[in-house]
């Protein structure tokens, strides 16, 4: 571990520093574009405000030191982020920026070089400090700890306090493509952090889950084990976080079940991809994303055959409600065994105008979306990309422990079923759980140690007391 430069030396430092001024670094091919900092509460105390001072040896500064244009965004938990290419700040790969961190210029890390190898990389204070005699100000050792190499695996979850309420535990549930959860509904080992203003994050490293690469694993989130997301693929989404839709689905017991769909990472300056399964009616699909264009009353899909009219109302698509649109193709007299590089251009207005994308039979029943958009001067142009949607999967409920009656919560009903069970009672000759049935018998063994017996009702009576608790 590296130690913390003598006070003399990091006095010099900062002197050095403000003697460089405000110099525009020069220009490069790349930029380094994110790094962050954990803020950790125990060295640094409260925290208002983290500030990113970064500077060449040579060119100097980016921006005086204490301006505003150095403040870094508080991303939650803890962690401050400065995104340079939003500031503007590119760099020239021949000559080496180093940065300070400073919690609103009172105490002062040491100085790192930034790795330009990098993508995404975040301090991390080592827990060494030396306070300077001459002005009582704290320098905090800090070194990088790259998080694109990182072995932890996280996943997020997004509840929005104007949605959900004000929650003092979210859980992560997690479970395989035949519906085998990694810890029983309702165990405390899914308890996710919480990251302040309704973000949780879960890291599955720390709690054992490790996802096989040749199983499909999917994830629901729920507060109290009674309300609940519905689920989500994991697949490709590991450090994404999964947010509200909007819309809510009535659960089979009559609960309330909230549609959550992925957001792109908080690294990315893409747009999520809309929810989407492909549909197997000979139509194309288009999402007309509000955070993009509002208030539009017309979507047209404009077909680049090589003959097509511009403007012509031909092209106008049909509302499907929620921001969805669809084209019927052959309905406008579009044959799409013949397409031969047609594109399509999906418009509101004819003066936005979005990139292109390939049309061929394989994108009948996809939707496009924005992906990416670019607002310049009054001139909008937009990125359009296929959500490169799949069918729609067969329907995969978590087997929940305990659940006989399958209403989605453990209650006593189910212990009573259970006890009715081993007492070998029927429901007119047939028995109360088809321990035949991979899916029952894996519900009703409680503690899974492979039968079906009494010391699975006590385990049930068990955790019914401890909810109670709860």
């Amino acid at each position: 571990m590296k130690k913390l430069c003598s006070v003399l030396l990091a006095a010099a430092l900062l002197l050095s520093v403000f003697a460089v001024g405000a110099v525009n670094v020069s220009a490069a091919e790349d930029c380094f574009p994110l790094i962050s900092i954990y803020a950790d509460p125990e060295i640094f105390g409260p925290v208002s405000q983290m500030t990113a001072y970064i500077y060449e040896k040579d060119d100097g500064a980016c921006f005086e030191w204490g301006s505003n244009q150095c403040n870094m965004t508080y991303d939650g938990g803890e962690y401050w982020s400065y995104d340079m290419e939003a500031h503007g700040i590119t760099f020239d790969p021949a000559k080496t920026y180093s940065v300070i961190f400073t919690d609103s210029w009172k105490s002062y890390t040491n100085t790192l070089e930034l790795p330009m190898d990098l993508y995404f990389a975040t301090a991390y204070p080592t827990g060494n400090t030396t306070t300077a005699p001459s002005d009582g100000k704290r320098y905090v050792e800090v070194v990088w700890e790259d998080s694109s190499v990182h072995s932890d695996q996280e996943v997020y979850f997004y509840a929005d306090p104007a949605v959900f309420g004000d929650y003092s535990a979210a859980y992560a549930c997690i479970y395989d493509e035949s519906g085998t959860l990694f810890y029983p509904w309702g165990s405390d080992i899914c308890r996710m952090e919480d990251m302040n203003d309704g973000n949780w994050g879960y890291n599955l490293t720390e709690h054992g889950v490790t996802l096989l690469p040749e199983k499909t694993y999917y994830i629901s989130f729920s507060f109290d084990w009674q309300q609940r997301t519905d689920s989500l693929d994991l697949t490709g989404h590991i450090y994404d976080t999964a947010c509200f839709t909007g819309k809510t689905i009535a659960g089979g017991d009559g609960t309330t079940v909230y549609e959550i769909n992925w957001k792109t990472a908080e690294n990315s300056d893409e747009l999520p991809a809309p929810k989407w399964y492909r549909r197997d009616d000979g139509k194309i699909y288009y999402y007309a994303n509000p955070e993009v264009k509002r208030d539009f009353k017309k979507v047209y899909a404009f077909i680049l055959t090589g003959s097509e009219q511009y403007r012509d109302e031909r092209f106008a698509m049909t509302d499907e409600g929620d921001g969805i649109w669809s084209y019927d193709l052959a309905a406008h007299g579009f044959d799409i065994t013949k397409a031969a590089d047609w594109q399509v251009m999906f418009s509101y207005d004819w003066e936005t105008y979005p990139s292109t994308v390939e049309l061929t039979a394989a994108q009948l029943g996809d939707i496009a979306y924005v992906s990416q958009w670019n607002d310049n001067d009054g001139f909008a142009y937009y990125i359009v990309k296929w959500a490169d949607s799949k069918p729609a999967p067969p329907p995969v409920n978590p087997v929940i422990p305990g659940d006989i009656d399958g209403d989605g919560v453990l209650t006593v009903g189910d212990v009573t079923l259970l006890q009715q069970y081993i007492a070998e009672f029927t429901d007119n000759g047939t028995p109360i759980i088809d321990s035949s049935d991979e899916r029952a018998f894996a519900t009703a063994d409680f503690n899974g140690d492979g039968s079906i017996n009494v010391m699975d009702v006590t385990a049930m009576q068990r955790a019914l007391a401890e909810f109670a608790v709860i």
